[in-house]
């Protein structure tokens, strides 16, 4: 059985927002490629997910959104499938019609396969290997993806829609400091550093997971921040324990981070200037 680092008392990334500018490729390739389901639409929002009905994905169609330009915001996110098989049975489905892949690794602790959707958004589709297999974090590699393995081990039945159980694993970060970044996941939010590649990229996360949160200067220091209308990530949900809330908002007065409370969700910004929102 898999630990779980994604349950109710650990903090963690629910959802992702992106500013859309062609809806009807980003919502094709959504639905088609990465096999999400549309759970909702009200006016330019779309909200996708699981068959499940879990909300992972809201596109926000804005038909005068500015193009992507060298900025903060996202590198990628990370849907955590349930299994390998199920890794295995995703990349088949890549090969088989013939999708555009960036690539995959082997990290140790998981394996990732990688793609971008057609607006430049980077998008990890990864399985976790079991905790007890796990190096040392400071021993995570990026090995070669075994291909062969995983479309020999994959699920039987063919690629219909994303695996129920699928869940935001993870999100990854471009900053403009790797001491901004820290500043304000690890003091803010209060999560614990796991690993670090050199001085431009650093993960944190929760309760010992390899890393809920990445964040990376691979787009260069001092870069600017993404601006409102421009594509791309505008906001994401991260979930903080009921018992932590208190905490956070102390932290919020504290770090002088304006916050507002409304309809159950305390909202605030990240050090790129990126909408969050919490459940309170």
């Amino acid at each position: 059985m898999m630990e779980n680092f994604h349950t109710q008392n650990i903090k963690h990334v629910k959802n992702v927002s992106l500013i859309v500018k062609n809806i009807d490729a980003m919502l094709n390739f959504y639905e088609k490629a990465i096999g999400l389901k549309l759970i909702s639409k009200e006016d330019n929002i779309y909200k996708l997910g699981t068959y499940q009905n879990v909300h992972l994905l809201t596109l926000i169609h804005e038909p005068n959104a500015l193009e992507k330009r060298r900025s903060t915001g996202l590198y990628h996110f990370a849907l955590l499938l349930p299994n390998r098989n199920y890794l295995g049975q995703f990349i088949k489905h890549v090969i088989l019609n013939r999708i555009p892949a960036v690539g995959g690794s082997d990290h140790g602790i998981s394996e990732a396969f990688y793609l971008d959707d057609p607006e430049g958004n980077g998008i990890e589709i990864y399985a976790d290997k079991p905790k007890e297999k796990w190096p040392p974090f400071d021993q995570a590699e990026n090995l070669m993806l075994d291909y062969e393995d995983l479309i020999k081990s994959a699920a039987n039945e063919p690629f219909t829609k994303i695996p129920d159980g699928t869940i935001m694993g993870h999100i990854h970060l471009y900053v403009s400091s790797i001491e901004k970044g820290k500043k304000f996941f690890l003091d803010v939010l209060g999560l614990k550093p796991t690993m670090e590649y050199g001085p431009k990229a650093f993960f944190v996360s929760d309760h010992g997971y390899h890393h809920h949160v990445g964040f990376n200067t691979w787009q260069g220091t001092g870069i600017p921040n993404k601006l409102d209308l421009e594509v791309g990530l505008t906001e994401y949900e991260f979930h903080i324990p009921k018992n932590e809330v208190t905490n956070l908002i102390e932290s919020l007065k504290n770090n002088n981070i304006p916050y507002t409370i409304n309809y159950n969700y305390i909202y605030f910004k990240d050090m790129n200037n990126t909408n969050v929102k919490a459940m309170i």
